[in-house]
C-alpha cells in the first residue's frame, strides 16, 4: 500500500458508548511528508457535500497510512480529544479515539468513509438545513 495524498471529504462516525456522532472528516496534506491537517464538520443528511470543515488537528501517518501521531488544536463534536490511533486507506478508515472529558465515556472508536451510519432523521421536520 502507498502512502494517500489526501482523504475524504467522507463520513466520519465517532461512538463513545451508547452516543455517536455523525461528522464529516478531511485530511489535507502538510508540506512535511506524511503529516496532513484534520478537518471535521457535522454532516448534513447523509453527505458531505458543502460540509463547513473545522480544521481540529495534525495527524501524521507512516507509509501504511497507520497513525503514528495526532495533536489535537481545537474541540469538536462537543468534546476535547485527547488521542486517536488507528489508520486509513483511499477510501475508508477505522481505529479508536479517546476524550478528554467524562471518564465514563472516554474511549471510543471511530470509522470513515464507505456509506457511514445514517443521521437521524425527525419525522414532519421541514427540508433543508440552516446555519
Amino acid at each position: 500500500m502507498s502512502m494517500i495524498t489526501s482523504f475524504g471529504p467522507a463520513a466520519f462516525d465517532v461512538t463513545l458508548g451508547s452516543t455517536t456522532l455523525n461528522h464529516c472528516i478531511q485530511l489535507t496534506a502538510t508540506a512535511t511528508s506524511g503529516e496532513f491537517t484534520m478537518a471535521v464538520a457535522r454532516r448534513a443528511g447523509t453527505t458531505c457535500s458543502g460540509a463547513d470543515f473545522k480544521d481540529v488537528a495534525t495527524v501524521t501517518l507512516d507509509s501504511n497510512n497507520n497513525i503514528t501521531s495526532v495533536t489535537f488544536t481545537d474541540r469538536w463534536g462537543g468534546h476535547g480529544w485527547g488521542s486517536m490511533s488507528g489508520s486509513f486507506g483511499t477510501t475508508t478508515g477505522s481505529g479508536s479515539i479517546n476524550t478528554n472529558d467524562d471518564p465514563r465515556t472516554t474511549n471510543g472508536s471511530w470509522s470513515a468513509g464507505g456509506t457511514g451510519i445514517p443521521f437521524p432523521q425527525t419525522h414532519g421536520a421541514g427540508h433543508g438545513q440552516h446555519a
